[in-house]
């Protein structure tokens, strides 16, 4: 649902998949709409999933940069599911305590 938030996903649903034309890329039913809390106002056409809402937008009227947006967060969750979602913990190093002493400006001059 990179739309609505890149750093958010659902981890499992179960749907139709029909080989026909159609002028949509997905449909979502009321069941999969409920269960993921999605709340469309029906008056405006906006869509709300936690604190995002988005605005009515028409098949087809998609611009350049929303779907680059989109083809990122699909990449990312790939390398999620290839990787495991802690795959960047391992460039990740502990920072410890710094130690800091009085230190006196002649003795570091004279050694």
């Amino acid at each position: 649902m990179p739309e609505f938030d890149k750093n958010r996903q659902i981890d499992e649903q179960n749907a139709l998949v029909f080989d026909n034309s159609c002028r949509y890329d997905i449909i979502f039913g009321t069941d999969f709409l409920t269960k993921v809390s999605i709340n469309t106002n029906y008056d405006t056409g906006f869509k709300e999933w936690y604190e995002c809402i988005l605005p009515p937008r028409y098949p087809f009227t998609i611009d350049k940069e929303s779907y680059h947006d989109m083809e990122d967060a699909m990449h990312v969750q790939t390398k999620d599911d290839l990787l495991g979602e802690d795959w960047l913990d391992n460039y990740a190093t502990e920072i410890l305590d710094a130690k800091f002493n009085k230190t006196d400006v002649n003795d570091i001059v004279q050694q």
